[in-house]
């Protein structure tokens, strides 16, 4: 399904757990990304200050241009890890593009610290 057939998810139709939303998607079978109106966004982006918050990265870029979307302007990992892998943290993951934002799934964080 193109994704550009399928619904928004709109604050409103985002009642309790996030993932029960996303979980009702993927029992239609529709896949990320999933477009979120700004709303959504926000909240995500100021629940707690996020994991990263910046360019999108090189695996963002190109996951934009595998779903044919316009280019994204800015990406944010949710603050709070929400699963585990292999002993890395995995965060929720969002995309602003100049007109539309999406949740596109979990990443890891890709940012590395330097150290000193």
């Amino acid at each position: 399904m193109n994704i550009t057939n399928k619904p928004i998810i709109t604050r409103a139709e985002w009642v309790g757990d996030f993932s029960e939303v996303i979980q009702a998607r993927t029992d239609k079978g529709q896949n990320l990304p999933f477009e979120v109106d700004r709303e959504v966004y926000d909240e995500f982006l100021g629940s707690v200050p996020p994991a990263y918050l910046g360019k999108p990265t090189a695996l963002v870029k190109a996951l934009m241009v595998l779903h044919q979307l316009i280019p994204a302007t800015e990406m944010f990992l949710v603050g709070e890890a929400s699963k585990h892998t292999n002993g890395e943290p995995v965060y929720m993951a969002f995309v602003k593009t100049q007109t539309k934002f999406y949740y596109i799934g979990f990443l890891r964080r890709a940012i590395k610290k330097i150290k000193l």
